[in-house]
């Protein structure tokens, strides 16, 4: 089935694997803290198409490294080559937790304006001097980063990196994907109404000006 909305959801480094923001809670605690589950009820539910990534299996069965994705980067951009860029979706978000993040903000080197928003969960990413701008401007209009902190829910705590930063209302870096997930929804579906919004105007606009007028949209 074709879906005009995509999300992709990116774990961390380590021995998680794709389903999984964290090993430890999946087994001492519960699926619902622990995997990703929660997050692909709502996203089916918010009639969302969800790609998995499972950027730390990059070796076979008997310990071999697997051609084209033997490296974590390698293979979160062969997934956003080869399926991600070639789907029929509209625009694209994503959900990238810890290490994941640094995956994502890899990605934005080359991900197509089909990418409107990342919604990072206490992220390890980092910028440097040879960063490019339209990443920066990226992270800086369409990202935001759910922190570890006790301050509720939401609340500011400043700019990390180059995007802004919220608490996740809990200071266990693990849970702070399962803690934020409502608001993290509620972002991501925000950037998607304004994406559509704006390219609904756009197309009004064209579909009633003469072409000289139409210049400065194209």
């Amino acid at each position: 089935k074709a879906c005009s909305h995509v999300m992709v959801l990116i774990c961390g480094t380590g021995k998680v694997l794709a389903g999984q923001w964290s090993r430890k809670y999946c087994m001492s605690d519960s699926l619902e803290k622990g995997s990703i589950l929660p997050y692909i009820e709502k996203s089916l539910n918010s009639n969302y198409g969800i790609l998995v990534m499972n950027p730390n299996k990059t070796t076979t069965e008997d310990d071999k490294p697997i051609k084209r994705v033997h490296t974590p980067f390698l293979h979160s951009e062969y997934v956003w080559e080869n399926f991600i860029e070639k789907s029929k979706a509209d625009t694209v978000v994503v959900v990238a937790h810890s290490f994941g993040g640094v995956l994502a903000v890899n990605l934005l080197k080359t991900a197509s304006k089909k990418l409107v928003a990342i919604a990072f969960t206490d992220s390890a990413h980092s910028l440097n001097t040879h960063t490019e701008d339209h990443v920066k401007e990226f992270l800086k209009r369409h990202a935001l980063n759910w922190v570890m902190s006790k301050k509720k829910l939401d609340s500011p705590v400043g700019e990390r990196n180059g995007v802004m930063c919220v608490s996740s209302g809990v200071d266990i870096h693990e849970l702070t994907s399962p803690h934020a997930i409502e608001s993290v929804f509620a972002f991501l579906n925000r950037k998607i109404v304004l994406t559509v919004t704006r390219f609904s105007r756009i197309f009004e606009q064209v579909s009633r000006a003469p072409y000289s007028a139409l210049i400065p949209l194209l």
